[in-house]
């Protein structure tokens, strides 16, 4: 279980600070995931990891809310991303590199109540992307 109203608090803070968090979360992305620069060969000008991130954001808000698309689009992304060579623990790492990159760019900003609940969205997300 999970505090939806922490996690929408934690996005707004972090897009205030940050409008663009393209660089940020793909910058984390990269430096922990090394291999993952590779699939990104065709990506010249940074749209495919816009738009992945920005799907990202919205598949996030649908599944600390009602889950009209989410879980549907966790499933389908997982098949899309596995036939593109990245492995489904990789997939599911990348919603755990946005928390990573937001909790270091918010710092001491970052509180207890937003790590408590990212932690148990991500424990959810993992079980239904692995369901």
């Amino acid at each position: 279980m999970f505090d939806s109203a922490a996690i929408q608090s934690s996005l707004e803070t972090v897009l205030a600070r940050v409008p663009d968090p393209v660089p940020l979360v793909y910058e984390r992305l990269y430096a922990d995931h090394p291999d993952t620069v590779a699939l990104f060969f065709l990506d010249r000008d940074g749209r495919r990891r816009e738009h992945m991130l920005s799907v990202t954001f919205e598949t996030l808000l649908d599944f600390i809310g009602d889950k009209h698309f989410s879980v549907n689009m966790l499933h389908c992304e997982r098949i899309n991303h596995a036939e593109l060579g990245v492995p489904p623990e990789i997939y599911t790492r990348f919603f755990w590199v946005v928390r990573d990159a937001f909790r270091d760019q918010l710092g001491a900003e970052w509180t207890p109540a937003y790590e408590t609940a990212w932690n148990g969205l991500l424990d959810e997300l993992e079980v239904v992307v692995h369901a």
